[in-house]
């Protein structure tokens, strides 16, 4: 990634999901695994261990679409994750069951170069949730943000 001031938007990876995350525990926070990656410049993206190792100081624009079941009036989360730790959450209540994607955007300020970032999702109580691959309908990427 090239900006018209010069700088570099790297490391940066993008993965999709491959295969359905099935079995989802209820009430429970439940790590999203099983992605293949589309790009990883920097070699920071740790396919075994589904997590994100930037390596480098700064700020980091992450983004992610979980394509899920969710549970008529009861909530569904998304949810980022610094360091085993909640940053950002999206939460979905939708009027009657469904399946349908659930989008987050948020920086992460990444302060040591051992950090690193996960994505989660999280069922209402009393439900066995899924996140489904569906192809392009579930991505998981970041990139430092220059300057920050």
């Amino acid at each position: 990634f090239q900006t018209v001031s010069g700088g570099v938007n790297t490391p940066a990876f993008s993965a999709r999901k491959s295969g359905d995350l099935t079995g989802i525990s209820d009430a429970t926070y439940t790590k999203v695994t099983g992605w293949s990656e589309i790009f990883d410049s920097g070699s920071v993206w740790d396919n075994g261990n589904s997590k994100f190792l930037p390596g480098v100081v700064g700020k980091y624009l992450i983004s992610a679409t979980a394509y899920m079941s969710h549970v008529g009036n009861a909530h569904s989360r998304l949810s980022v994750y610094l360091n085993g730790s909640v940053i950002e959450e999206v939460q979905y209540t939708p009027g009657s069951d469904s399946q349908t994607p659930q989008n987050i955007v948020c920086v992460a300020n990444v302060t040591n170069t051992s950090d690193y970032i996960e994505l989660y999702v999280h069922q209402p109580s009393g439900q066995t949730g899924y996140v489904y691959s569906s192809g392009i309908k579930n991505q998981f990427s970041g990139f430092k943000i220059i300057g920050a």
